[in-house]
């Protein structure tokens, strides 16, 4: 039993001392690893970091491309499509503000300038049917509101006919009905001038023509007097009151028309101007004398 045990023990001291002859090959070995762990680590890392910045600068380059391909695509997406909106957009505007597009006015409704109307003209602030720039018409003419006619007879409401004096039988200031300036008529006197009696006046009238011509007539006065070559029409004094003395020797003045009557010799009176004679005299009663 002795004899076995010490076998045990140089057995394990065998096994011990190989071990520890065998350690230091071990450690050789280890540190061979190390190296070449180290070279594997070193060439690891070199590939890891040249395969990673090759593919960071990969892949950066590919985004930067990407990113500006795509910016470019989408600056030039925006630029394209900002420019084809604004286009269409003034496109639309001046389609809406086209004229075609605009309402135009019919002949007879009121307008301030031609270009609203269809026709094109804007005459006395209506469409009108055409240009109506002839002397003495009108586009507003009552009742035909929007058509050119002449203006009326003894009408001029743009102030187109310059009235001249009655003495040349020119034009008297109106509108002849007929597109043309009216001028003074055969009633119109263009020369005159008191009789010897001064209750008549001898005159001569205009042709309808533009001429003063003869016959020379004599016209009275109906109970006024003729002064300054024309018969008066009024007996006022110019201050309200009546003056006796314009009227013939038949009337006398009452409120400033030569109306009243003058009476006879013998008939009552109460003034003077009242008588034929001039004369209202007496004492109980006067009597014209």
């Amino acid at each position: 039993m002795k004899n076995f045990s010490l076998i045990l023990v140089g057995l394990f001291f065998i096994v011990s001392c190989g071990d520890t002859v065998k350690k230091p090959s071990s450690n050789t070995d280890a540190d061979t690893l190390t190296d070449s762990d180290e070279a594997v680590q070193d060439d690891s890392d070199e590939v890891a970091k040249d395969d990673s910045d090759e593919v960071v600068k990969d892949d950066s380059d590919e985004v930067a491309k990407d990113d500006s391909d795509e910016v470019v695509k989408d600056d030039s997406d925006e630029a394209v499509q900002d420019d084809s909106d604004e286009t269409v957009k003034d496109d639309s505007d001046e389609v809406e503000t086209s004229d075609d597009d605009v309402t135009l006015l019919e002949n007879g409704e009121s307008c301030l300038d031609g270009v609203a109307c269809k026709s094109g003209k804007c005459v006395d602030e209506y469409c009108c049917d055409t240009s109506c720039d002839s002397l003495c018409e009108a586009c507003n003419v009552a009742g035909h509101l929007g058509e050119c006619l002449p203006i009326l007879d003894g009408q001029d409401p743009a102030d187109e006919c310059v009235a001249s004096d009655a003495s040349t039988c020119g034009q008297n200031g109106f509108c002849d009905g007929a597109s043309a300036c009216a001028v003074y008529n055969t009633a119109t006197v263009c020369s005159s001038t008191c009789d010897a009696t001064n209750i008549n006046v001898s005159v001569l009238y205009c042709d309808g023509a533009e001429h003063c011509v003869p016959p020379i007539q004599t016209v009275a006065c109906n109970n006024y007097i003729c002064s300054a070559d024309m018969c008066l029409d009024s007996c006022d004094d110019g201050s309200g009151g009546d003056d006796h003395a314009l009227c013939d020797n038949t009337h006398y003045c009452q409120s400033g028309d030569c109306s009243g009557e003058r009476l006879d010799n013998n008939e009552r009176c109460e003034h003077d101007y009242e008588c034929k004679s001039n004369d209202c005299s007496g004492y109980s009663f006067k009597r014209c004398d």
